[in-house]
């Protein structure tokens, strides 16, 4: 028995992680023989004082009826739900493509503990194609190794997913619900994180390249890195619990690092509360004409921000300023290696996350959260004091049905982007597990990991002693030479000129597949013998060289790897089977794939040549 479960989390060390921990839980498991027995051949679960079978007595039956949906000859993702069916993971191994993953997650300590005891799984666990996750008490731990995995690409098979469970596990269903769910939402983030549409690319660069100056200006963020440990921090946002409980903030002024959304500064200023900092995210034209534009700013309120914000907020911005990298990859790590103290942060998709982005870096402990409803709370979208017309209506007109648990445990809408606002959140607290979140919001969705706590109350607690300094006071004011200014300006557009080379080598590469795929299109595959078949096959995987080289072009990959990544999930759904209707089917895929590599490479090779001519106007205009 105990070679068994040694050699077992031997192979569990390689592919799990927290695997200490996960070790600790299982040697405390005691008391197995009463909760799992043997009976006339076949494992029993004890539940509520009586026994469950773990399989049928009939295990091939079972297995057939569970796996009779696969298609074994595509790439799948399956979940299945309780390790106890040695036949059916044997099967599985057995029948499933190399590229199938397989994600198992035993909800009873005593069934997993019994089962390493007594069956060598170490051929299933060193396969390459199984995680064996388990919850071991900490779910913010859990959540963020399901996240984890997330990150490896299974967003692939997303069309080809399967949830399996064993017929007795019914009574595991919250459980089954629960981690389902915690699964396909870190999917979605993944597909989602993978980039936005062309033209919000392209708003992104022309806005980075407009901000060149307020970058070199910038002030270095790591001059408040861990500045206020010992101190909390405020995030103010604009959700409609804000006018619950603002009243209460300026009892918090200078105990705590206050940092305000650029929506949520009015509301701040109408009770007498003067934030440390102002943040703000959005790209486009309405942020700076309903937030900024002919607004009175303190000249000591410190504006964070990623580089892509409307150029004519840094310009008019009287304050210091700290500009940051949104992403660190792709064409903004390319932007930011061009700056020595303009850096990634990871601050999320909203501005209270940048802001909470920013008290945490400041070492801000704990970080209070209040207006951040990230839902419609009493059909409302935004706060009463902070609302205007750019938002649209403020109700749950705009909600797309997505629903989620508030913080009184009631269900209330919200949307799919407001989720990922508050998904950010979770893992963000998920990694820090030492970091204290106060929600004092007093509505809204539950933020899992957060500690629900009246504002009054997080102030009275947190807030009593005098923060040392200010934000603005820890910060260098920058000046820049202009010579050091033309430099940058050169390097830039010496090497925005490199990446057009580079793109053009694609364009040429993609315009040639994309004809002999046409070519292809025309054969009359169905008169094709196999070998013919596999001849085209190997014709159309040539395009893969194509997309290899993009993927090592880290700089250039933004701009493709959402099409990309769809092309490959709708590729996966077709299948390995070589037929005449598959391979049509993938090159229908393949020609659509080059074809918007071809067209959209013209788009984003102007936005460089616009990049230089830019940056050329701007060095003649120092030399006049």
């Amino acid at each position: 028995m105990l070679k068994f479960y040694e050699k077992n989390m031997k192979e569990l060390v390689k592919i799990s992680v927290n695997i200490k921990e996960k070790a600790d839980y299982l040697n405390g498991i005691t008391g197995i023989e009463e909760q799992i027995r043997e009976n006339q051949g076949c494992l029993e679960f004890r539940w509520n004082d009586q026994y469950y079978q773990l399989y049928s007595r009939k295990p091939r039956e079972e297995v057939k009826f569970l796996t009779g949906k696969i298609d074994y000859n595509k790439d799948n993702l399956i979940i299945i739900f309780g390790l106890g069916n040695m036949q059916l993971l044997t099967s599985l191994l057995e029948k499933c493509t190399k590229g199938t993953r397989m994600v198992i997650f035993e909800p009873n300590p005593y069934v997993l503990k019994y089962m390493l005891q007594n069956y060598d799984l170490s051929t299933i666990f060193s396969s390459n194609q199984v995680v064996l996750l388990m919850d071991f008490g900490d779910k913010r731990k859990f959540e963020q190794e399901i996240f984890n995995y997330c990150n490896i690409a299974w967003e692939n098979m997303v069309k080809n997913l399967f949830v399996l469970s064993l017929p007795n596990y019914y009574m595991y269903k919250e459980e089954r619900t629960y981690f389902v769910k915690q699964f396909l939402s870190g999917i979605e983030v993944k597909i989602k994180s993978l980039g936005n549409c062309l033209e919000d690319i392209f708003n992104g660069i022309g806005n980075n390249y407009k901000n060149i100056d307020a970058i070199l200006e910038t002030c270095d963020i790591e001059e408040i890195r861990d500045k206020y440990k010992g101190y909390p921090g405020i995030v103010v946002a604009s959700g409609p619990s804000l006018d619950k409980n603002i009243d209460y903030l300026s009892e918090a002024q200078d105990k705590a690092l206050i940092i305000t959304c650029d929506a949520s500064l009015e509301a701040c200023k109408k009770h007498g509360v003067k934030p440390d900092a102002i943040a703000s995210i959005e790209r486009d034209e309405p942020t700076y004409l309903y937030y900024y534009k002919d607004k009175e700013f303190e000249e000591d309120l410190v504006l964070i921000g990623p580089s892509l914000l409307w150029p004519k907020i840094y310009e008019e911005f009287p304050g210091k300023k700290i500009l940051t990298s949104k992403v660190n990859t792709g064409v903004e790590k390319w932007w930011a290696k061009h700056f020595e103290k303009f850096q990634f942060m990871n601050q999320g998709m909203s501005s209270a996350n940048v802001a909470f982005a920013l008290a945490k870096l400041a070492g801000c402990n704990p970080i209070i959260l209040i207006g951040q409803d990230l839902a419609y709370t009493n059909n409302k979208k935004h706060s009463q004091l902070t609302h205007t017309e750019f938002e649209g209506e403020n109700d749950s007109s705009e909600s797309d049905g997505v629903m989620v648990e508030d913080i009184y445990g009631n269900m209330i809408p919200t949307d799919s982007i407001y989720n990922l606002f508050r998904k950010w959140f979770e893992i963000q607290i998920s990694e820090n597990p030492d970091l204290r979140v106060i929600d004092a919001t007093e509505g809204g969705a539950k933020i899992l990991g957060s500690e629900i706590m009246p504002l009054k109350n997080a102030i009275e607690i947190y807030c009593q002693k005098q923060i040392p300094k200010h934000l603005h006071e820890h910060l260098t004011q920058v000046h820049v030479k202009e010579e050091y200014a033309k430099q940058k300006y050169i390097e830039v557009m010496e090497d925005a000129k490199e990446q057009v080379k580079a793109l053009r080598k694609i364009q040429k590469k993609a315009r040639e597949h994309y004809d002999m795929l046409v070519k292809l299109y025309d054969l009359k595959l169905e008169k094709m013998k196999e070998e013919q078949l596999i001849d085209v096959v190997l014709n159309m995987q040539k395009g893969d060289k194509i997309i290899q080289y993009i993927q090592k072009k880290e700089e250039l990959l933004t701009y493709f790897q959402q099409i990309i990544r769809q092309t490959i999930i709708f590729v996966k759904d077709i299948g390995n089977d070589i037929t005449a209707e598959n391979i049509r089917k993938n090159i229908r895929l393949q020609v659509n794939l080059m074809g918007m590599i071809k067209n959209s490479i013209e788009l984003i090779a102007q936005e460089y040549e616009k990049m230089i001519s830019y940056l050329s106007e701007k060095l003649e205009e120092g030399g006049e």
